[in-house]
Parts: structure tokens; C-alpha cells; sequence
């Protein structure tokens, strides 16, 4: 029987599952797919069991490939923490974090976080997924997630990050057209740029002054699931939108956008760091953790308003 002598055969093991096609994998890991079919072909041939099930559209784990993958995660994380303890006392952090966030913010705020700390640490490596549905920690390779919702999942370990102030904004263009609405009321007069899901393209925004509270019902002929896209239609004066500080800041600060009804807010949102219940917490992780902790921590730059 062949030996497996390295752990690049696992590696590119877990990518294949994780991206669902050989080709992704191997774009990924800059190797020729040819050689990932290889170094699967091995694998297989070690373990003496198919990993996956392939078709012309797409590669599924079998059930022992789906079994080995628990272990494989494993194996490779343990390794990691190895190689964390043998490099503890020294001053340069190293290793691969695997990060995922939802689109926007990770897009606009963490992938700038990602390039100032890797100014200061530039032996980390950092894989970064941005996607707005929440990924399976348990079951995947991801290190840490940054995600809005409060997971219940007991294999997990949650703690908040940060958070974001919710302003009404529109561009001046829109202001100039439709006026500017003086009253809370006035806002069902408006095209309101609205989050879907919703009940056709119309909403309810839950608004705060001091300790008054109001739920406005607002409706608009533009609807979007993406952050994105209500952000640009803002931006081309399409309507009035409640977005999230960090995403507005800049826009409100060169004059591209102004604030509507300054003195009511929508409630904050949350961002929370989660990842998989496991101690130690490789150095590298908790670092990486500690860093976005202290840049955004309980009074992130973006909630300064100009």
C-alpha cells in the first residue's frame, strides 16, 4: 500500500469538497487540474475508499468522503496548532487564516483590514470568502466568520465585534427633485430603496429619536436582496435608503450623499465574530481576532458621522 508522506493530498482533498469541483480547486491552489486529479487519485488509492461522486456537472463527497473530511479538518488543524506552539515566543505570527464575511463589509472593511495587518504581519497568509449566507463553520474549514445573526449552535463560540450605527441617506440630486422630507410622516411620500425580503417592494423601518421609537411603513419601486445595489441606486439618486454607517461614511463625508432626518436612526446592527469551539485557539487566529477587536471594537471609526 502507498504512503501518504505529506499532508498535500489532504489539502487538496478539503479544497475539492469545499469549492465542489476540481477545476475550482485547482485554481484556487495554483495547480494544474490534472494534478489535483492525481493527488485525489492517490488519496483514494491510500484510503482504499472514493472520496466523490462525479458527473459532468458536478463532484459530491461519498458518504466516506464525507466522514474523512471530519478527520481531515482535524488532522490539519492539529498540525496547525503544532506548528503555533513551536512558535510561540517569537515575534512574527505566521500561518493561514481562512475568513469569510458578508459581502459588503467584508468587501469595504475587512478586506482593508486584511492589508494593514498584513503590512505589520506579513508571514500570514489570509483566504477571504465574502458571501451573505452564513457558512457552515462546523463542517467547513473557515477559521473564523464575521456574521450578523446570534448562531445557537453550542459548537460555536460568538462574541461580539463591533457594530454600525443605521442613518437615512439620499443623494443631492434626489433632495434637489423631491425635497427633502422635514417629519417622519413625510417619508411615505418618497421612493424608499427597500431590502428584500419583503412584502413586495414595501417595508417597515424601525426608527429611534432619544427614547421615542416608531415603526415607518415606506414602499419604493426599486427592491434589492443586495447591499450593493441599494448603495448604487442611492448614489444615482434613485431614493432614500437606511444603510449601515460603514457603508455610507465616506459618501456622506465628500457630499455624495446626505443624511435625512439626522435626528432619527434606525436601531444599530451587530457584526459578530464566530468559530468552531476548539482550545487552544491557534495563535495566528487569535491574533488576527484581537487586531479587528481593537481597530473596530466598541467605537468603530465608521460611526463617526461628519
Amino acid at each position: 500500500m502507498e504512503t501518504l508522506d505529506h499532508v498535500g493530498d489532504l489539502r487538496v482533498f478539503l479544497a475539492v469538497a469545499r469549492l465542489g469541483g476540481f477545476s475550482a480547486a485547482a485554481r484556487e491552489l495554483e495547480l494544474s487540474p490534472g494534478a489535483v486529479s492525481k493527488q485525489i487519485a492517490r488519496l483514494e488509492r491510500v484510503l482504499d475508499a472514493p472520496l466523490f461522486e462525479r458527473n459532468t456537472r458536478h463532484v459530491a463527497l461519498t458518504p466516506e468522503g464525507r466522514k474523512i473530511s471530519v478527520h481531515a479538518r482535524e488532522v490539519l488543524r492539529h498540525l496547525e496548532q503544532a506548528f503555533d506552539v513551536a512558535s510561540t515566543g517569537r515575534e512574527s505570527v505566521a500561518g493561514r487564516v481562512r475568513l469569510t464575511a458578508p459581502f459588503g463589509f467584508g468587501r469595504k472593511v475587512v478586506a482593508r483590514a486584511v492589508a494593514e495587518y498584513r503590512r505589520v504581519h506579513p508571514l500570514v497568509e489570509f483566504e477571504l470568502h465574502l458571501c451573505d449566507r452564513v457558512a457552515d463553520l462546523v463542517a467547513s474549514d473557515f477559521d473564523l466568520a464575521i456574521v450578523a445573526e446570534t448562531p445557537t449552535d453550542p459548537l460555536l463560540v460568538a462574541r461580539r465585534l463591533t457594530s454600525s450605527r443605521r442613518v437615512l441617506v439620499a443623494s443631492p440630486a434626489y433632495l434637489e427633485r423631491r425635497g427633502t422630507p422635514r417629519v417622519l410622516g413625510e417619508l411615505k411620500q418618497h421612493d424608499c430603496l427597500v431590502s428584500t425580503p419583503s412584502s413586495g417592494a414595501e417595508a417597515v423601518w424601525p426608527l429611534v429619536h432619544e427614547r421615542r421609537r416608531a415603526r415607518v411603513s415606506v414602499s419604493g419601486s426599486l427592491a434589492s436582496d443586495s447591499a450593493d445595489v441599494l448603495h448604487e441606486w442611492c448614489l444615482d439618486g434613485l431614493g432614500i435608503a437606511l444603510r449601515e454607517t460603514w457603508d455610507v461614511v465616506e459618501e456622506l463625508a465628500s457630499g455624495r450623499l446626505e443624511r435625512v432626518l439626522p435626528t432619527w436612526e434606525g436601531e444599530p446592527s451587530v457584526l459578530r465574530s464566530v468559530r468552531v469551539r476548539r482550545e487552544p485557539l491557534p495563535r495566528r487566529v487569535a491574533a488576527v481576532l484581537a487586531f479587528m477587536t481593537e481597530r473596530w471594537g466598541a467605537d468603530p471609526p465608521w460611526n463617526e458621522l461628519p
